[in-house]
């Protein structure tokens, strides 16, 4: 259950069959954390970067390169490296 609350709640990754979700909740005080996760034939390097002094709290999310207005993705058949660049 701790690694569960960690992970899901606290690092704010939930996988729910081919959709990632990502919702970070983490203290004002990090700067932001990375993660190597591993899920059947995928590896997600996550980066998180927390601009806590940055008056706009909205979420950016890129996949790949790629920014994405949601802050989930579906895992996409024969792509087996994905990079998640998270800004909030």
């Amino acid at each position: 259950w701790y690694y569960k609350v960690i992970i899901e709640d606290f690092l704010g990754l939930k996988v729910r069959g081919d959709v990632i979700e990502i919702n970070p909740n983490i203290p004002n005080e990090w700067n932001g954390y990375s993660i190597n996760f591993y899920y059947m034939n995928s590896i997600f390097r996550i980066n998180v970067k927390n601009n806590f002094n940055k008056k706009d709290s909205k979420m950016s999310l890129k996949v790949n390169g790629e920014a994405k207005d949601e802050n989930y993705f579906k895992i996409e058949n024969g792509i087996n490296d994905f990079t998640i660049d998270i800004e909030m």
